[in-house]
């Protein structure tokens, strides 16, 4: 059976790679993979596979008599590993050029990989208990999540290029807090007013933290997120332990599992706030487990559920919304299945009344105490998001969801969805009780493809969940050694190589440096305008406004460019001479000098002086 489950992926891929020749050819070559070659080996494997279907049985009891797999296990674990690896060390120049014939030679290894193991192993039993659970394994598990996680922190502020404009907008709102007590984006120029009421308070609490370490580098900045992720482990590894009541040996596994998925460990390494979703979905995690498993339903937990929603909220309400209320129709359904509905309705209201309590402190926190100016100021802001994304419009969801979250994961992390999938299918054929938790997850979904932009880094939000499933479906002997040994290892090997890799490239380092001689030539107390690389090394000791605020500020009022700048009182302009449009109107005024070149990574910007300030040499 196995050897015909081989021979069947064998001819797949084969029709695969010859049905994409003409489109990957040249890709792959840039991956070290000649097309050509690979046809040729993927024929010559059919043949030993016919043999090995006739003969199967005489082998698989050679090998299980001499215990082969002691030997033949960690060779499978290897060659995972390295047909992971195949993807090669930089992640940004793979989502732009991956061949997906490279993804399926990937996956056919691991497959082939996954086959082996099972020849070797004998008859064992569904479950697992604890006692069975070997010491290999446990330092197995140990190791790939000690892996992780120095990974995880040697690469602060190297792994994921600067994501412009996003992170100097964004950021800007933690460091003026911070430097002026003022929560509002400086980058903006504050446009949505102060306190701003449309960004989460995400952000006010990572100015506080910058005022602990009294420091606002790209590296305690991204510390932030990590610290954020790891509260979200923490609150992930209870709910699995005390909730769901795992063995230790399956909590592990749920660690690795977690710290591995692509969208978690790019969302922990990015100003953006999306990781503040993987602490309301471990929340959302536990107090679902707690209340659907439990034999004596308790309110309680579905408070917890509920009150999680805040910190989705404070992150991003859009998907935020959308999971509480996929969780709520969950609970819905689950009511009208009760026989006693009267009396079961409790459990709802309850469930509502948490979630208005985080809709009221939202609330509060954005809008008081002139609700009227802070809404005007959030309209404003709705109305342009709206407009540049088409959040809430029906759209068709099968591009958004084969060209961009699958192709992404294929590429960051080939082995996850060999993984999540199987995992997911099982965990709900298996666990009857967590259903709910799937159909949330699977509906919240739907709606996300269908109404919202997309973004991956909204599917940190159901990250908690997949390593629950994962690590609940594997129980089994079998499942549990082929995790272990191929599974693992193939999803854990490219985000360590990818983030170690990172701390070598020092590309953020490098192009943050080539901005750093302006800040002997920009006096500190300047107000500077300017693209977004040189906020990260100007916006200390300065006031540094994006292009995009001006932008936001001629919309929102209606007047010309040429007369923000001059309400704005800059004093220096910084101008990317890829937008001439811009750079001429700059200088067009008569109000600034003529600009001066500044290359940083290739790239021209002209630099401009007001003419009445002493740099300008006038």
């Amino acid at each position: 059976m196995l050897s015909l489950i081989a021979l069947g992926g064998t001819l797949a891929a084969l029709i695969t790679l010859v049905t994409r020749a003409s489109m990957d050819s040249q890709l792959l070559a840039e991956y070290g993979v000649v097309q050509e070659t690979i046809v040729w080996v993927f024929l010559a494997l059919l043949l030993p596979l016919v043999l090995l279907m006739v003969c199967e049985p005489v082998i698989r009891g050679w090998l299980r008599r001499h215990r082969a797999g002691r030997v033949l296990i960690p060779i499978a674990g290897l060659i995972s590993v390295g047909a992971v690896l195949l993807s090669g060390s930089d992640q940004t120049a793979r989502l732009f050029r991956y061949p997906l014939s490279l993804w399926v030679i990937i996956v056919y290894i691991v497959g082939l990989c996954i086959l082996l193991v099972l020849l070797t192993l004998d008859n064992l039993p569904e479950t697992m208990p604890a006692s069975t659970f070997r010491r290999v394994e446990g330092w197995a598990l140990v190791v790939m999540a000690v892996l992780l996680i120095l990974a995880f922190i040697i690469s602060v502020g190297e792994f994921m290029p600067l994501d412009l404009p996003d992170e100097p907008w964004l950021g800007s709102m933690a460091t003026n807090f911070a430097l002026n007590n003022d929560l509002s984006p400086s980058y903006l120029a504050s446009a949505y007013g102060s306190p701003d009421p449309v960004l989460g308070r995400y952000y006010w609490v990572m100015g506080w933290w910058l005022r602990l370490v009294n420091n606002t580098t790209l590296v305690s900045l991204r510390l932030f997120p990590l610290i954020i992720a790891s509260l979200a482990v923490i609150i992930t590894l209870l709910a699995l332990r005390r909730a769901a009541q795992l063995p230790w040996p399956q909590v592990l596994v749920g660690l690795v599992v977690l710290l591995g998925l692509s969208a978690f460990v790019r969302s922990s390494h990015n100003l953006r706030n999306d990781i503040g979703l993987a602490v309301y979905g471990a929340l959302a995690l536990w107090g679902q487990i707690a209340f659907f498993h439990s034999r004596r339903l308790q309110k309680r937990w579905l408070v917890l559920t509920g009150l999680a929603l805040y910190c989705g909220l404070e992150t991003v309400p859009t998907i935020a919304l959308l999971y509480a209320g996929s969780i709520g129709l969950m609970l819905v359904v689950w009511w009208l299945r009760q026989p006693r509905r009267l009396f079961n309705i409790r459990y709802m209201l309850v469930y509502g009344i948490a979630v208005a309590v985080s809709g009221g402190l939202y609330f509060a926190g954005h809008f008081l105490p002139d609700v009227q100016a802070n809404w005007v100021h959030y309209q404003a802001f709705s109305s342009v998001y709206t407009s540049v994304t088409s959040l809430g419009s029906l759209r068709d969801p099968w591009p958004v969801l084969a060209d961009y979250f699958m192709r992404f994961n294929m590429i960051l992390s080939p082995a996850e969805l060999l993984i999540v999938l199987p995992a997911l299918v099982l965990f709900w054929r298996r666990f009857p009780s967590d259903r709910w938790l799937v159909g949330a997850m699977g509906l919240t979904l739907v709606l996300a493809l269908l109404f919202i932009p997309p973004s991956y880094g909204y599917l940190a939000l159901f990250a908690p969940l997949v390593a629950y499933a994962v690590a609940s479906v594997w129980q089994s002997r079998t499942l549990f050694t082929l995790g272990i040994s191929v599974l693992l290892p193939a999803l854990v090997a490219l985000p360590v190589y990818d983030l170690t890799a990172a701390t070598q490239q020092h590309h953020n380092a490098e192009a943050i440096a080539q901005t750093t001689p302006l800040l002997e030539e920009i006096p500190e107390g300047s107000i500077v305008v300017g693209e977004p690389l040189f906020w990260f090394s100007l916006h200390p000791n300065r006031q540094f406004i994006g292009w995009t605020g001006v932008s936001r500020l001629v919309r929102l009022y209606g007047i010309p460019f040429e007369q923000v700048l001059d309400n704005l009182e800059v004093d220096v302009t910084i101008c990317w001479s890829g937008y001439e449009d811009r750079c001429n109107r700059i200088t067009a005024q008569g109000a600034f000098s003529e600009p001066s070149a500044f290359v940083v990574n290739g790239e021209t910007y002209w630099i401009s002086w007001r003419l009445d300030s002493p740099e300008s040499g006038d």
